[in-house]
């Protein structure tokens, strides 16, 4: 709820959809708590003031249906919980011996309840990481004045693509990992038990789900930090900047080429001011042009040791063919060469001096 609702202030997306008498009249419990915690966290925000009467009609279902999400997920730890703790206070001995002298094999040790819990609660965890995701892209996409890839100056650096890679990929995973291990069943013990709950595997994947969960909001947490921080000097809510100063404490805001800065350059309209001269600046025009001098020469390099050593090998095969007393074959391969066959030693191959791997590695032959 927390990094929901940092998202939410640096899209500048709407608390309406937050409104108490929303979830009265769809009362889930989840989705009420969800909507009060955000109403709390945005308390005193001067950026959603500055955008109240906007005319944006809606935000996408990342922002708008938190809610109904988060409350969902909710909804369904909790029951799983209940499941798990109703469970761990039971007896599931076999055979049960009872306070009179019965003793009855039956069923209690069957996993099953704890199975299909631990399917559910997977699948809870597996779409706050797929929401938050989605929350992640709009950060990047240049949503409301934002600068693509949350960086100023993005020409040589790719932002937060990565970041933003590496929480699809982990969506994803989960995906796979979500599909409930309760569904499946093999007999064993000469048949007699032959329906098992594998509640064992499903545990298993629950824990990668969480693990993958926490690394996207972690995603999260960054890139709504700088995303804030192309916001000032407006202020977020009391929850949100007590949660950016907290984060602040710890990781500094990234400017491309490595630069900190801890006050980004913000235009009136919310959109950001670019270096002086250029999107790229004096200092990445050098170093561009450096990096397109040295890959013309590595090129250069390459394409002339490709043409001495195709020559040389010409030359090699040529001298070989033309001596027919010798019977050598019209072919060339790395287990027969045409020198040592005409009874001359093979000639030394030239020495690279070029520091490109492409043009050294040709010149020796390892096309």
């Amino acid at each position: 709820d927390l990094l929901s609702a940092m998202s939410l202030e640096a899209l500048q997306g709407s608390i309406k959809p937050f409104d108490e008498r929303v979830h009265d009249v769809r009362p889930h419990p989840g989705a009420q708590q969800v909507a009060a915690n955000v109403r709390t966290l945005l308390t005193d925000s001067e950026i959603l003031e500055s955008h109240r009467n906007c005319g944006k009609v809606q935000d996408p279902y990342c922002l708008r249906c938190v809610p109904q999400v988060h409350g969902a997920s909710r909804d369904a730890l909790r029951h799983a919980t209940d499941m798990v703790e109703r469970d761990v206070n039971s007896v599931t001995d076999n055979p049960l011996v009872f306070e009179d002298g019965d003793v009855i094999s039956a069923g209690n040790f069957h996993g099953q309840p704890l199975a299909l819990a631990l399917d559910y609660a997977g699948v809870a965890l597996a779409e706050l990481a797929s929401i938050s995701e989605r929350r992640i892209y709009l950060l990047l996409e240049g949503h409301d004045g934002l600068p693509e890839l949350l960086m100023e100056d993005t020409g040589l650096n790719s932002g937060y693509m990565m970041p933003q890679y590496t929480a699809a990929a982990l969506v994803s995973e989960n995906k796979s990992l979500a599909h409930p291990a309760s569904v499946d069943s093999i007999p064993t013990s000469l048949g007699q038990e032959d329906h098992v709950s594998m509640g064992s595997v499903g545990a298993v994947q629950l824990l990668d789900i969480l693990e993958n969960v926490e690394r996207v909001l972690a995603i999260e947490l960054l890139t709504a930090a700088q995303a804030l921080d192309y916001r000032r000097p407006l202020r977020p809510g009391r929850g949100v900047e007590r949660a950016h100063e907290t984060v602040r404490e710890t990781i500094a805001h990234r400017e491309a080429g490595g630069r900190h800065r801890s006050e980004p350059r913000v235009r009136a309209g919310g959109g950001t001011a670019r270096a002086r001269g250029g999107r790229i600046g004096a200092a990445g025009i050098v170093r561009m042009a450096y990096l397109v001098l040295r890959t013309w020469r590595c090129a250069n390099r390459s394409e002339h040791a490709i043409r001495n050593t195709q020559a040389m090998r010409n030359t090699q095969y040529e001298r070989a063919t033309n001596r027919p007393d010798r019977g050598v074959p019209a072919r060339t391969s790395l287990l027969f060469s045409p020198t040592r066959a005409a009874g001359r030693p093979p000639a030394p191959r030239p020495r690279s001096r070029s520091r490109c791997p492409a043009g050294a590695a040709a010149r020796r032959g390892r096309w």
